[in-house]
């Protein structure tokens, strides 16, 4: 595993897709409001974190890959926090275009801090589709930057940026054209516009809605549905989680590897599907084949659920395991 892992800062990759900012407010309970039967916080700390297909980025960026990232955000004070994070991350930032048509898309969580626990979240977003104008924007980055990425990711969230197909087409014909390795996480609604990718990612909820809409049928088989989208989409594999308990990585090949995740290891589950895509993705581009392959990305995802909120894992992490 080790002279894989050593070869993630050779690699740089492309994301592409919906950009969100996290904030969080962490705070004490002191009393309850005499306005409304709410608790009042005192906020003791503030946080941003990165988002969306950026958390994709940031993922990548852990584990010591070249990371160049595009998207959309507004004019508005999320968008500064997210290009200050970005540019702290050690991101091109090139690639992330200013619409005056939408804000960035925000998800704001209160935190208690003496129960780490979430009691109100709150979202600013837009998902109605980017202007044609910054569609070509970004597919004009995607292009100028073909000679120095191995691989391109790109992220739907459903925000927008890929509700316009040609987006979508546009950028696996280019990475086609050049042999880029491409991943791809994809709504049900939106993964007819990822066709000849080498991977697709999807909670098994997902991928079974997906299958349902095309075939009009209610698969229950994990495999099968895997299998039928390789079918369906030309991919070369499906990566699928089965809630926070199983990876499963299937090809079309039809080799199926599957790892259980443990139960009691887990504190936070979030942004754990952008860490499998982030080890899975350097993983093959080292070298590695799907199994192990999938079996790097269990390793890494192992370590994340052990931490709160979208955290990473760092290559060194993984290299101590090693």
């Amino acid at each position: 595993m080790k002279n894989y892992l050593e070869k993630f800062p050779q690699f740089g990759v492309l994301v592409v897709g919906d950009l969100m900012t996290d904030r969080y407010l962490w705070g004490t309970p002191v009393r309850l409001s005499h306005e409304a039967p709410v608790p009042i916080l005192k906020i003791d700390r503030e946080e941003y974190k990165l988002g969306g297909a950026a958390n994709v980025a940031n993922n990548l960026r852990a584990l010591d890959a070249k990371v160049f990232l595009s998207g959309i955000v507004g004019y508005d004070d999320a968008a500064h926090w997210f290009r200050k994070a970005c540019i702290e991350a050690g991101m091109d930032t090139g690639g992330i275009f200013l619409s005056e048509n939408r804000p960035t898309t925000l998800k704001a969580r209160i935190m208690s801090t003496g129960h780490n626990r979430q009691m109100l979240r709150y979202d600013q977003e837009s998902n109605d589709p980017i202007q044609e104008s910054e569609m070509a924007s970004m597919l004009k980055y995607v292009e100028s930057h073909l000679e120095v990425v191995q691989a391109i990711v790109l992220s739907d969230y459903d925000k927008g940026v890929f509700s316009n197909p040609d987006l979508a087409r546009g950028i696996l014909s280019l990475a086609n054209q050049h042999g880029k390795l491409t991943v791809v996480e994809s709504k049900p609604r939106h993964a007819d516009y990822f066709v000849n990718t080498t991977l697709l990612a999807f909670d098994y909820e997902q991928s079974q809605e997906f299958v349902f809409r095309r075939v009009n049928s209610l698969m229950t088989d994990s495999a099968t549905i895997a299998y039928t989208i390789c079918d369906l989409l030309g991919a070369k594999g499906v990566i699928m989680m089965k809630g926070d308990e199983e990876i499963c990585l299937y090809t079309s090949e039809r080799q199926a590897f599957q790892f259980l995740l443990p139960r009691e290891s887990i504190v936070d589950s979030t942004g754990m599907k952008d860490t499998l895509i982030g080890v899975v993705t350097l993983s093959l581009l080292a070298g590695a084949d799907f199994g192990t392959a999938a079996r790097i990305a269990n390793q890494a995802v192992v370590r994340k659920i052990g931490k709160v909120g979208t955290a990473t894992v760092s290559l060194s992490e993984l290299l101590q395991e090693a």
